[in-house]
């Protein structure tokens, strides 16, 4: 399942009254649907569905919904588009930030990895690590020492 690249130029969401809307220009195939599309949008163990409007041009196409705010608040939303000519849904390259008193906003760009890479593994070492060398000041210091103490 290959994403569908949103241009992050043209693409934007803001708050119209009590609503979220969302404009996606999105490149690549349209839905084959005509002019109705679906939106899913993931975040942890919450889904909501929107419909879309679609407006198709040459090798790109615009979706725009409007989804209640109180639906949406206080989450980052992944979005992937359904579509009845394909059988698995389609995921966008980008996420939808709504949280209270911030302006929503679009996050252009996959969604990033939340695990780190495995460390690699420890050397064994054989023998125990070398003590700390001593610095300068301490040598001169316990070579003065060990002369005043045989000199007495």
């Amino acid at each position: 399942m290959a994403d569908l690249r949103v241009d992050p130029l043209l693409s934007y969401a803001r708050r119209v009254g009590d609503d979220v809307e969302v404009i996606l220009e999105v490149e690549g195939d349209p839905p084959g649907g005509g002019s109705e599309a679906s939106l899913r949008l993931l975040s942890g163990d919450t889904m909501e569905q929107a419909a879309s409007v679609t407006v198709s041009g040459p090798g790109r196409f615009r979706l725009e919904l409007r989804i209640p705010e109180s639906r949406l608040e206080g989450r980052t939303w992944r979005m992937r588009l359904l579509d009845q000519a394909r059988p698995e849904p389609r995921n966008l390259q980008t996420r939808l930030l709504v949280r209270a008193h911030v302006p929503v906003a679009l996050l252009p760009g996959r969604v990033p990895s939340t695990r780190l890479p495995e460390p690699s593994p420890r050397r064994n070492r054989t023998t125990p690590p070398a003590p700390p060398r001593r610095g300068v000041l301490a040598r001169v210091v316990g070579r003065l020492r060990r002369r005043a103490l045989a000199g007495d």
